[in-house]
């Protein structure tokens, strides 16, 4: 047989490309679930052990109640409308959106939940050192504080281990602020009463004096009109400044609602967390992936252990 014929019987590797990479491809899949077969015994025990441990810490978490590692949390939600008044000394609006965006991430407002619910001897704090900054913290992390700038919506959460504490919490938060923009409102207008009545003062100084010149003067003359005019115009000041005084007295009287409450809290009668079957489900799911690769870890370090070669080397 001729050298040509020999080279058109041998196979060219170049004909079907695609067929050589799906041998390869096919190969190395199979060397993969072999490996995953050899360690099969050792995946289940580690995904099966874990799924029972997580759920079995899951179950002595349910059992311990409150002095749980892992307790059960409850939540109580309030939720209200803030609306922004035109300010009672003045035409212009009302800060009360600013305010509350202000209010719900101050020092005032956690110190004013921590020290309304005795969080003191609430949790036997008195021993523990800085322990405003730890009432702080503690009420920071158990308060979920959301403000809707366009809605206006303000919507307090409190969390925690005790279902009667959220709801307290989330109450007093909730007033707390309601309260504090009224006060707010409420300053405003004694601000602007003062000034007013500084003014009315200082007007009807000078429309005695416009009314003592007045009677110096004859009646047909020009500078008794002109200060007749000018006497008028006190006139109408002053009482444009009593309709503001009054008004203002009004606001005092009957200060409008700055904060309306939407829902008020109640007691949570179910937990909002922990999930401890997602919990469960998680664990499970990384054990059997931690399997896997530890499979192959083990599979590689023996693989390198029977190879002479690659052994040398380490030497």
């Amino acid at each position: 047989m001729s050298e040509i014929q020999i080279r058109e019987q041998l196979p060219n590797p170049y004909e079907n490309p695609q067929q050589n990479y799906s041998d390869e491809d096919e190969i190395s899949l199979i060397d993969l679930l072999a490996v995953i077969w050899h360690y099969k015994k050792m995946i289940v025990i580690i995904t099966v052990g874990a799924a029972l441990l997580s759920v079995l810490v899951s179950f002595i978490s349910i059992k311990l109640g409150s002095k749980s590692f892992w307790p059960n949390t409850y939540s109580s939600k309030a939720s209200a409308k803030i609306t922004d008044y035109p300010s009672a000394a003045s035409s212009a609006a009302s800060t009360n959106s600013d305010l509350t965006n202000f209010y719900i991430g101050s020092t005032s407002f956690f110190d004013a939940i921590s020290t309304g619910l005795d969080f003191e001897n609430r949790y036997d704090m008195s021993k523990v050192e800085k322990k405003k900054s730890a009432m702080r913290a503690k009420v920071k992390n158990a308060l979920d504080a959301d403000f809707e700038t366009k809605s206006k919506i303000l919507t307090l959460t409190y969390t925690d281990t005790d279902p009667t504490l959220a709801y307290e919490a989330a109450k007093f938060a909730i007033n707390w602020i309601k309260e504090s923009l009224t006060e707010n409102y409420k300053e405003d207008a004694r601000r602007g009463l003062e000034e007013i009545e500084t003014s009315l003062a200082q007007t009807t100084t000078q429309m005695r004096e416009q009314l003592d010149y007045m009677q110096s003067l004859d009646e047909t003359s020009i500078s008794y009109t002109s200060a007749q005019t000018e006497y008028m115009t006190l006139r109408t000041s002053y009482s444009n400044l009593q309709n503001r005084r009054e008004r203002i007295l009004s606001y005092l009287e009957n200060p409008p609602e700055c904060l309306t409450i939407l829902e008020m809290p109640e007691i949570a009668e179910k937990k909002s967390g922990p999930s401890r079957g997602k919990a469960c489900i998680i664990v499970t799911f990384a054990a059997f992936f931690v399997s896997i690769f530890l499979a192959f870890a083990i599979n590689a370090i023996q693989n390198i252990k029977n190879d002479p070669e690659t052994m040398a080397k380490f030497k």
